[in-house]
This record gives structure tokens, sequence and C-alpha cells, in this order.
């Protein structure tokens, strides 16, 4: 394994490391690994993010799919924080939401 992959594996299992502890925690608690990850890529000036009232949606990288396997079959990851607790919502309930808003 040459160095650089050897650093970008690393780098991969210290994101995935860092989600699965923040997991436990009261505010991801039974949510995705994934779930924290996305959350902390809501403000990032190198991420496209779509917000929907309170929802973020991100479009699923390649990159992502080699941290979390476990979104092969997904294009979209939406989440959103309510009461303090973060969850994972589906791009529909978002949508849902934002046309309620506008009445």
């Amino acid at each position: 394994m040459s160095a650089t992959r050897a650093k970008r594996a690393s780098e991969v299992e210290k994101i995935r490391a860092n989600c699965e502890r923040a997991v436990k925690s009261a505010r991801f608690k039974d949510e995705a690994t994934y779930v924290p990850y996305y959350w902390s890529l809501r403000n990032s000036p190198t991420r496209d993010v779509a917000v929907w009232g309170t929802v973020f949606g991100f479009g699923v990288t390649a990159e992502d799919r080699k941290i979390f396997p476990e979104l092969a079959r997904r294009d979209v990851v939406a989440v959103r924080e309510t009461d303090g607790l973060v969850h994972e919502t589906s791009p529909e309930d978002a949508a849902w939401e934002t046309m309620m808003q506008k009445e």
C-alpha cells in the first residue's frame, strides 16, 4: 500500500471512529453512523448543501461512500435538528415542510 493510500485509509478510519462515538451521545442517539458526518458539513464552504426550512440535504459523493459503504445505494442524505437532537429525515419531508411554511 502506498503512503498516500495508507494515509487516506487512516483518515477514513478516523472519521468513521469519530462518528461512531458521536452516535453514542444523546444528540445523535440511535442514528446511522453517517448522520454526525453530514451534520458537521452543513456549514462547509466546500460542500453543496440544499436547505429546506430546518433540513439540510446533501448529495452523496463517491468519497462519502468510501467512508460509509452503507450509503452505496443512496443519492441523498437529509438531516435536521429538533429540540437539540439531530436525526436523519427524508427529502420528501423537507419539501412538505417548506411547502407548508409558504402557505
